[in-house]
């Protein structure tokens, strides 16, 4: 190290930022002569290194993060203008770009579904996997990874360094440093992880990206910063156990915190795992607010009791990002749910207003169908295909949110306008002969009082809920005609009253009305999206500016009970598509299951049956649509390759791929969108949309 000075009186003359202050000064004078020069230069490079470097590498990191969403930004409000318009050459480029960093994953082609950090397989693999992002992602997340680590690791030295604990301990040095520069670090990466967890995040908006892509960045910004907790952690127990003074430590109030601090990293970190999230999702929820609570809390009384008050400005504003988002998420509570709450209404009809709610169960409990009517009508461009809601039970629990993809806008037709069609259906001609080709039991499910109850509010929208555990086990069974059933089964014929406060929505919205050809793919409850978009491509006929020419969906199932919760909005659909040319709809339901079944009535099979038979009962419950919608069932998993392939010849109209649903799925998608790139296909003219929520 290159000194500009070689006598105290010179390095007293320095400037403040140098931290040659009272107290180090005073200190000076308790050492010979001959080391008074070389305490004041330890100090000095401590402060720098292990200080003055660690709160740059933490602006360094909210730059990193600005910058890139910033370029996101630009890319989402100009490219979409441009791109277009670009000459040819500068098109290749852009669509090579999009091709082996938007769409390629980091490692291998899976970006959605889960590895094994491990190579591992079955109960174990599934403990130790992690999402890998796409590689333009993966890039970043790299550079901001090893920048920090490097960081920690990357010590100038000076010798003899009088200000840890000896002359010449160098291993105390190294690891006072490593543990100086990790507390710093934690403390400044806290606020920018409670920052990207925010619901209400402007970030989305700006740039366009989706819920589950910010949390990439959460994830990865929320484990470095637990990395330098842990690391800061271990190097001052090593410190303290080599001086033989860790009982002497745990006397320390301050000390005890920042264990309570790690404890909290600890807690979020193991809750935080992939399959805690799957397996019990409010065991997530309340690991992550115990431990963030503990690792705040901790953090903040460690370092004020230290008296590292520069510290606590990093505190403060974790503070304020968290305080701001619960703000705005419950002042979109009261005004989605209170106004109404002291009205009164002598309708059996879900009011409007507070805990509004009406449901029912599909089959034997295998979907959930919900009408939610808040107070207020959203803003135009708000509540649209690919946005979600977080809905919570108005008792007890009302601190658990849990999300769900809307499944009919709202603004959109109501069941009086074009779901309840057994009055017209009576005078009409054609209708009987539709018919006469669906069994009686396929048309009674069509005519569920769900479905043709009046419903006097443009606020309505509906969302479709596939049970598992926890809250949605919980409203299945507040569904349910007997939920205390000997046989443990939850059957709901009638439509029944929830109490549920909604909060959203959220996300960015997904147009797909001026594309030339639309390609929706879908697993299971996934078709939910694409519901949505199909409603959104009517409003758009209904007001002239649909340039969609065909509607292919891909549907994917593995059992009957997903036709009856799907079959009611295509009765709404169709009359909103008649004008459109036959097969303008083409609904690809390909089944999946195998199992024997006694039944093959959709009305009354829940389960897998055998191919044949279910292809011929799936037939029988679309025959009724008319012929804008049509239906073509097929058996195995659906080769998304192919109907991209199909669609490539109208390229020049551009098209649009929207995946919503498992993450295999979502997968082979955006692997044939990108192995269609190239060869003359630009990325202007195929566009893959992903909407995959994952946590």
């Amino acid at each position: 190290m290159a000194w500009g000075y070689w006598t105290i009186e010179e390095a007293l003359k320095l400037p403040s930022e140098y931290g040659i202050s009272s107290r180090v000064t005073s200190q000076v004078a308790s050492y010979p002569p001959e080391l008074q020069l070389a305490y004041l230069q330890s100090s000095i490079i401590r402060l720098w290194s292990s200080f003055a470097l660690p709160m740059f590498i933490n602006y360094a990191n909210f730059g990193c993060v600005a910058i890139i969403f910033i370029v996101a930004t630009l890319r989402h409000f100009i490219g979409q203008w441009v791109t277009g318009k670009l000459p040819a050459p500068v098109q290749r480029v852009q669509t090579a770009i999009v091709k082996h960093l938007y769409l390629s994953s980091l490692f291998g082609k899976k970006t959605s579904q889960p590895v094994s950090f491990i190579g591992a397989k079955g109960a174990l693999g599934r403990w130790t996997s992690v999402q890998i992002p796409t590689r333009l992602h993966g890039i970043f997340i790299t550079i901001l990874v090893t920048f920090n680590v490097l960081m920690v690791f990357y010590q100038p030295t000076v010798y003899p360094n009088l200000t840890y604990i000896a002359v010449g301990y160098s291993r105390s040095q190294y690891f006072r440093v490593a543990a100086d520069r990790c507390a710093y670090l934690a403390f400044g990466l806290t606020p920018l992880a409670i920052a990207l967890a925010g619901r209400n995040n402007i970030l989305t908006a700006m740039t366009g990206a989706s819920y589950s892509t910010i949390q990439i960045y959460h994830r990865w910004v929320s484990r470095m910063c637990f990395m330098h907790g842990f690391v800061h952690t271990v190097c001052w127990l090593l410190m303290e156990g080599w001086s033989n003074q860790l009982p002497t430590m745990f006397k320390r109030a301050y000390w005890n915190w920042g264990f309570v601090a790690i404890f909290g990293g600890l807690l979020l970190f193991f809750c935080s795992q992939r399959r805690i999230r799957e397996l019990c999702y409010e065991l997530f929820l309340i690991g992550h607010v115990t431990g963030a609570l503990l690792w705040v809390v901790g953090c903040y009384y460690h370092a004020l009791l230290r008296r590292e008050t520069e510290l606590l400005r990093w505190i403060y504003a974790a503070v304020g990002f968290w305080a701001s988002d619960h703000l705005f998420r419950w002042v979109r509570i009261v005004v989605l749910n209170m106004p109404a709450l002291f009205r009164t209404s002598r309708s059996t009809k879900p009011k409007t207003g507070a805990f509004a709610a009406e449901g029912y169960l599909v089959g034997e409990g295998s979907f959930i169908r919900l009408r939610l009517v808040p107070s207020v009508r959203w803003p135009a461009g708000m509540g649209g295909p690919g946005t979600y809601v977080f809905v919570r039970s108005a008792d007890w629990k009302v601190t658990q949110a849990h999300p769900f993809t809307i499944t009919w806008p709202m603004g959109m037709a109501l069941p009086l306008e074009s779901g309840a069609r057994s009055s017209a259906a009576s005078s009409s001609d054609q209708e009987s002969d539709r018919e006469k080709k669906s069994s009686a039991s396929t048309h009674s499910t069509l005519d569920h009082e769900f479905d043709s109850s009046d419903l006097d509010s443009p606020a309505a929208f509906e969302l479709l809920v596939k049970p598992y555990s926890g809250f949605t086990q919980s409203l299945s069974r507040s569904l349910a005609n007997d939920p205390s059933a000997e046989d443990g089964t939850v059957q709901g014929v009638s439509t029944k009253r929830v109490k549920l406060l909604v909060e959203g929505p959220y996300g960015h919205s997904v147009q797909l009305e001026h594309y030339g050809s639309v390609l929706l793919v879908s697993g299971g409850s996934g078709v939910s999206a694409n519901v949505a978009h199909l409603a959104d491509l009517a409003k758009c006929l209904g007001k002239g500016t649909l340039a969609v020419k065909r509607v292919v969906v891909v549907w994917s199932i593995r059992d009957l009970d997903s036709i009856r919760a799907v079959i009611p909005y295509l009765n709404r659909l169709e009359p909103l598509f008649g004008s459109m040319p036959a097969g303008f709809v083409e609904f690809h339901v390909h089944y999946t299951g195998s199992a024997a079944s006694e039944s093959v009535d959709v009305e009354k099979s829940s389960g897998m049956v055998p191919a044949e038979e279910a292809l011929a009962a799936i037939d029988r419950s679309f025959s009724h649509l008319g012929p804008a919608i049509r239906t073509i069932p097929t058996a195995g998993r659906p080769s998304v390759a192919a109907h991209v392939e199909r669609l490539l010849p109208f390229a020049s109209e551009r098209i649009a791929v929207s995946t919503c649903g498992p993450t295999a799925l979502c997968d082979a998608s955006r692997e044939a969108v990108k192995q269609s790139l190239g060869g003359g296909v630009t990325a202007h003219q195929i566009v893959y949309h992903e909407e995959a929520f994952t946590w």
